[in-house]
Protein backbone atom coordinates (compact mmCIF):
# COMPACT_ATOMS: atom_id res chain seq x y z
CA UNK A 1 0.00 0.00 0.00
CA UNK A 2 1.33 3.44 -0.86
CA UNK A 3 1.36 6.29 1.62
CA UNK A 4 0.65 9.95 0.97
CA UNK A 5 4.14 10.59 -0.36
CA UNK A 6 3.97 7.64 -2.73
CA UNK A 7 6.36 5.65 -0.54
CA UNK A 8 5.39 2.23 0.69
CA UNK A 9 3.74 2.24 4.10
CA UNK A 10 5.41 0.32 6.89
CA UNK A 11 3.92 -3.00 7.92
CA UNK A 12 3.85 -3.36 11.70
CA UNK A 13 3.98 -6.73 13.45
CA UNK A 14 1.87 -7.05 16.57
CA UNK A 15 0.44 -9.69 18.87
CA UNK A 16 -3.11 -10.74 18.07
CA UNK A 17 -5.89 -12.79 19.66
CA UNK A 18 -4.27 -16.14 18.83
CA UNK A 19 -1.06 -15.21 20.65
CA UNK A 20 -3.00 -13.61 23.50
CA UNK A 21 -5.04 -16.77 24.05
CA UNK A 22 -1.87 -18.85 24.04
CA UNK A 23 -0.35 -16.57 26.71
CA UNK A 24 -3.49 -16.64 28.86
CA UNK A 25 -3.60 -20.44 28.63
CA UNK A 26 0.09 -20.73 29.59
CA UNK A 27 -0.34 -18.54 32.68
CA UNK A 28 -3.54 -20.37 33.63
CA UNK A 29 -1.78 -23.75 33.36
CA UNK A 30 1.20 -22.54 35.41
CA UNK A 31 -1.08 -21.15 38.11
CA UNK A 32 -2.98 -24.46 38.24
CA UNK A 33 0.30 -26.37 38.67
CA UNK A 34 1.29 -24.04 41.52
CA UNK A 35 -2.21 -23.88 43.03
CA UNK A 36 -1.99 -20.10 42.78
CA UNK A 37 -4.34 -17.42 41.48
CA UNK A 38 -3.26 -14.44 39.34
CA UNK A 39 -4.43 -11.99 36.73
CA UNK A 40 -2.88 -11.68 33.28
CA UNK A 41 -3.23 -9.18 30.45
CA UNK A 42 -1.91 -9.12 26.89
CA UNK A 43 -1.53 -5.92 24.88
CA UNK A 44 -0.50 -5.10 21.34
CA UNK A 45 2.71 -3.25 20.47
CA UNK A 46 1.04 0.09 21.23
CA UNK A 47 -0.32 -0.94 24.64
CA UNK A 48 -3.88 -1.60 23.48
CA UNK A 49 -5.58 -4.38 25.43
CA UNK A 50 -6.14 -7.59 23.47
CA UNK A 51 -7.26 -9.85 26.33
CA UNK A 52 -7.23 -10.11 30.10
CA UNK A 53 -8.08 -12.86 32.55
CA UNK A 54 -8.58 -13.10 36.30
CA UNK A 55 -8.24 -16.56 37.75
CA UNK A 56 -10.90 -17.44 40.32
CA UNK A 57 -9.91 -16.30 43.77
CA UNK A 58 -7.96 -13.20 42.76
CA UNK A 59 -9.36 -9.75 43.51
CA UNK A 60 -10.38 -7.65 40.51
CA UNK A 61 -7.76 -4.99 41.29
CA UNK A 62 -5.11 -7.43 40.09
CA UNK A 63 -6.55 -7.24 36.56
CA UNK A 64 -5.97 -3.49 36.58
CA UNK A 65 -2.36 -4.01 37.67
CA UNK A 66 -1.77 -6.69 35.04
CA UNK A 67 -3.08 -4.35 32.32
CA UNK A 68 -0.90 -1.48 33.56
CA UNK A 69 2.19 -3.71 33.64
CA UNK A 70 1.60 -4.94 30.09
CA UNK A 71 0.84 -1.42 28.83
CA UNK A 72 3.99 0.02 30.40
CA UNK A 73 6.20 -2.73 28.99
CA UNK A 74 4.78 -2.20 25.50
CA UNK A 75 4.99 1.60 25.37
CA UNK A 76 8.47 1.75 26.90
CA UNK A 77 9.58 -1.33 24.92
CA UNK A 78 11.21 -2.84 27.99
CA UNK A 79 10.31 -5.16 30.85
CA UNK A 80 8.96 -3.33 33.89
CA UNK A 81 11.45 -5.01 36.25
CA UNK A 82 14.28 -2.69 35.14
CA UNK A 83 12.10 0.28 34.30
CA UNK A 84 12.41 1.99 37.68
CA UNK A 85 16.22 2.12 37.51
CA UNK A 86 16.09 3.24 33.86
CA UNK A 87 13.50 5.90 34.68
CA UNK A 88 15.50 7.27 37.64
CA UNK A 89 18.59 7.59 35.44
CA UNK A 90 16.76 9.83 32.96
CA UNK A 91 16.89 13.62 33.37
CA UNK A 92 13.07 13.78 33.39
CA UNK A 93 10.27 13.36 35.88
CA UNK A 94 6.71 12.05 35.84
CA UNK A 95 5.41 15.41 34.61
CA UNK A 96 7.37 14.90 31.39
CA UNK A 97 5.29 11.79 30.67
CA UNK A 98 2.01 13.67 30.97
CA UNK A 99 1.09 11.93 34.21
CA UNK A 100 -0.05 8.85 32.33
CA UNK A 101 -1.97 6.87 34.98
CA UNK A 102 -1.24 3.62 33.15
CA UNK A 103 2.53 3.77 33.73
CA UNK A 104 3.88 1.59 36.52
CA UNK A 105 7.31 0.45 37.62
CA UNK A 106 5.97 -2.68 39.31
CA UNK A 107 7.69 -5.84 38.08
CA UNK A 108 5.60 -8.27 36.05
CA UNK A 109 5.38 -6.60 32.65
CA UNK A 110 7.30 -8.43 29.92
CA UNK A 111 7.75 -7.43 26.29
CA UNK A 112 7.11 -9.87 23.47
CA UNK A 113 9.77 -9.63 20.77
CA UNK A 114 9.89 -11.04 17.25
CA UNK A 115 12.76 -10.38 14.85
CA UNK A 116 14.28 -7.80 17.25
CA UNK A 117 11.05 -5.79 17.36
CA UNK A 118 8.60 -5.36 20.24
CA UNK A 119 5.27 -6.79 19.10
CA UNK A 120 3.35 -6.50 22.37
CA UNK A 121 3.58 -7.33 26.04
CA UNK A 122 2.12 -9.44 28.80
CA UNK A 123 1.47 -8.38 32.37
CA UNK A 124 0.95 -10.70 35.32
CA UNK A 125 -0.19 -9.65 38.79
CA UNK A 126 -0.74 -11.61 41.93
Amino acid sequence: MEGLSGALMRTVASLGMVEAKRALDAVTDLCAERDQAAAVAVVDRFGGLIAALRIDGKASRFVDNAIRKAYTAAVFERDTLGLQAWYKAKPTNQLDWGRDPMITTLPGGLVAIAEDEVIGAIGVAG
